[in-house]
């Protein structure tokens, strides 16, 4: 047993090692990890804010946590992250191993099981993606829970009932996947010939419960839950696509991707779509007739229908992707485990020796394939440029790829490039959202605030509860100094996204310019207490107490602000003032003089320091100063010196 569970752990650890060299991606690890703030503050109001609020639409509070545990260890490096997906990974083969060994009472079964669960390339995606920490962690919990449910059935211990709810609610807090867990129980009371009555239907009621109050929970999450009758029809029949397409790439794992998206131009029932429901319906039909009494094989099939219905299409989902390969990371269990045990009876049957030796070739020859080719998947992962060519490599006439793209050239400070992708979004799909977002932002860094507004405008029509679009329309206001319109918009997205901490540092700075300090004061603050970490936030609340004439707390937040970037010219330069307003001269002369050190052409700053120096007595150094002002073509008022 151990020496198969050691060859299961090599043999994947082999084939998903250059995952640890793999960076972040722009493709919702930044929304989840790096510019996530929940994960930045791991405090007891930190972990509070984790559990009752949701990210990217999703509940997944115990996945945060762990990303917020890992930032705490090591910052964001993007190796800690990996590893963790990499170690949970290799921990979910040994379970796999371990339930299948319970289930099967087979050694080949549960290895082989083990390995394909292990090396199989649909498998990658779960892996190599940071945010998809959210699979290789729910798993984690609900292979858990099936082998405390088989230990429970097994010695009847209160104990094991206790320990197998705690471990599916923990897989719910990862993922609301795991809400078919006690669906799956009923699988294995089946499998295992337990009468589904009396007692057995009782106990599975707390885990029904549970899954009931994720499911709420998770609607709550969604941005939308209503869709016209003619689009949920076409979902329908993607139902019957998606499942066929789970079960060929399963068997045939080929043109993998990153994103599957839509195809353009859908119609109401595309002619093949309707091939694979009619397929999937007389699948079904063959196998309830000729298989009905073949525990083994209903088993492995239902694992697979149960736990991939939540993401099989036939309830819509809002998403670009029209399937995804992640999604059959616990699902192909049920498929893996009927390989494994078809290979397994060959292997055993009183035949000729050749035959044993062709299966084992035909077993090893299965997983060495898989594994060459989860090896050479993970190589797309690398970073946002690898992933994004591969799918657009896949997909070249589709408007995420081109999307993502532009923006990775966007953060390089490569507008034009960017301008280029974000062009084409567009043109390949008319209403997308997030084109004419991303185009709006560099049209503002064109310095052209009416063109960007036009395209936050579309983008808000086509995506009304984008709560970054009317921020970023705000801003665009802001410049154009329609002061009105620019709080509409950030009120806007303040009330789609409560935690908006943006939108209220750009909600005070339109009190500020309106001379509402108060006001001004009381945006910032909110800002500054949902992200401590936001520099500029801190600096305008600083700016706006020394306004006020409130020198000390101005000094306590510009502090802030310089402790977040050490290079913030502007804040030590406001933090000087103050230290002068309350006469700590030298406080207020180091501050000058950082300033002078990182901006020598700051003439303002000579000018404060000939100010600071005169206040000291020392007119000498006050004159020199004043002199290098005049200099720097600063004209101050002498005569109030």
């Amino acid at each position: 047993m151990a020496l198969g569970a050691a060859l299961v752990l090599v043999v994947t650890a082999i084939a998903l090692y250059p995952t640890l060299r793999n960076g972040f991606t722009n493709w919702d690890d930044d929304l989840m990890v790096t510019k996530n703030q929940k994960v930045f503050h791991l405090s007891p109001a930190g972990i509070k804010t984790i559990f009752t609020t949701f990210d990217v639409s999703t509940y997944v509070p115990l996945t945060i946590l762990t990303y917020a545990v890992e930032y705490r260890a090591a910052g964001l490096d993007p190796k800690v992250f990996h590893a963790t997906n990499y170690l949970l990974h290799l921990l979910n083969c040994l379970l796999v191993f371990g339930l299948f060994l319970l289930l099967s009472r087979n050694f080949m079964v549960a290895l082989v099981t083990a390995l394909l669960f292990g090396v199989h390339p649909l498998h990658v995606e779960s892996v190599a993606w940071i945010t998809e920490r959210k699979d290789v962690l729910y798993s984690l919990f609900f292979l858990t829970g099936l082998i405390l449910y088989l230990r429970f059935q097994a010695l009847r211990k209160t104990y094991l009932y206790a320990l197998t709810i705690s471990a599916f609610f923990l897989s719910l807090l990862a993922k609301p996947m795991a809400l078919t867990f006690p669906l799956v129980l009923l699988l294995l009371d089946y499998l295992k010939k337990r009468k589904i009555e009396g007692r057995n239907v009782k106990e599975k009621i707390p885990f029904f419960a549970l899954s009931l109050i994720f499911v709420l929970i998770n609607m709550l999450a969604q941005e939308s839950l209503q869709y016209p009758i003619r689009r949920y029809l076409q979902h329908v029949f993607i139902f019957g696509y998606n499942i066929c397409f789970y079960l060929f790439r399963t068997v045939l794992p080929v043109d993998l991707s990153a994103l599957h998206p839509y195809p353009t131009g859908l119609p109401t029932i595309p002619l093949p779509y309707l091939a694979c429901l009619l397929l999937v319906i007389a699948a079904a039909v063959l196998l309830y007739r000729h298989a009905r009494n073949n525990r083994i094989v209903m088993f492995g099939a239902l694992f697979f229908f149960v736990t991939i219905l939540p993401v099989s299409q036939l309830i819509p989902l809002v998403g670009p992707a029209m399937v995804s390969e992640r999604y059959t990371y616990l699902p192909s269990l049920g498929l893996f485990f009927l390989a494994a045990t078809g290979l397994a009876r060959l292997y055993e049957k009183k035949t000729a020796g050749s035959r044993r030796y062709l299966t084992a070739i035909l077993a090893a020859g299965i997983i060495t394939i898989c594994a060459f080719i989860s090896r050479q998947r993970t190589y797309a992962w690398k970073d946002s440029f690898t992933l994004w060519s591969d799918v657009l490599a896949k997909y070249p006439n589709q408007p995420v790829p081109n999307n993502s793209l532009g923006t990775l050239y966007y953060e390089q400070g490569d507008i034009d490039r960017a301008l280029e992708f974000f062009e084409k979004s567009i043109a390949l799909k008319s209403d997308y959202a997030d084109g004419y977002h991303n185009r709006g932002l560099i049209f503002m860094k064109k310095g052209m605030p009416d063109r960007a507004l036009e395209d936050f405008t579309r983008a808000i029509k086509h995506k009304p509860k984008n709560f970054s679009s009317y921020n970023a329309r705000g801003v665009a206001y802001y410049q154009k100094q329609d002061l009105t319109r620019a709080a509409a918009d950030f009120n806007m997205a303040i009330k789609i996204q409560p935690n908006e901490y943006e939108a209220y540092n750009n909600l005070g700075n339109v009190s500020f310019t309106r001379a509402m300090i108060p006001d001004a004061i009381a945006a910032y603050r909110r800002s500054v207490e949902i992200n401590p970490g936001y520099a500029e936030a801190n600096y305008n609340l600083g700016s706006a107490y020394y306004l006020q004439g409130d020198y000390r707390p101005a000094i306590d937040y510009l502090s802030a602000g310089i402790k977040i970037n050490p290079g913030y010219e502007q804040c030590y330069y406001n933090r000087g003032s103050a230290y002068y307003a309350i006469e700590q001269y030298p406080a207020a002369l180091g501050d000058y003089g950082r300033v002078l050190g990182l901006n020598p052409e700051n003439a303002g700053a000579y000018y404060n320091l000939a100010l600071t120096y005169f206040a000291m007595g020392d007119h000498d150094r006050a004159v020199q100063n004043l002199e290098t002002t005049i200099q720097k073509g600063y004209k101050p008022d002498t005569e109030s010196v």
